[in-house]
């Protein structure tokens, strides 16, 4: 702990940040922890950009809001 491996995975990502979005996968027990770091220490990146996905019904507005917001892609919500 305290090696700043979090410091190091967000100055890489902010490198290539020309190909974001950017996904990062971690244990539930340090997903909040990612947010206040990444607002730390990237605070161009606005808040209402990152998503975090809470549980499983989450990934499907956050894959379609990611895919339209970037990609200019929409479909039609078919009520599910």
């Amino acid at each position: 702990m305290g090696l700043g491996k979090t410091l190091q995975a967000i100055s890489i990502a902010y490198y290539y940040k020309d190909v974001w979005p950017l996904l990062i996968v971690a244990p539930s027990s340090v997903k909040f922890s990612w947010i206040d770091e990444i607002e730390k220490w990237l605070p161009e990146v606005e808040p209402q950009n990152l998503n975090l996905i809470r549980s499983g019904s989450d990934i499907r507005s956050v894959l379609l809001s990611v895919a339209k917001d970037n990609y200019g892609f929409s479909w039609a919500d078919k009520g599910s």
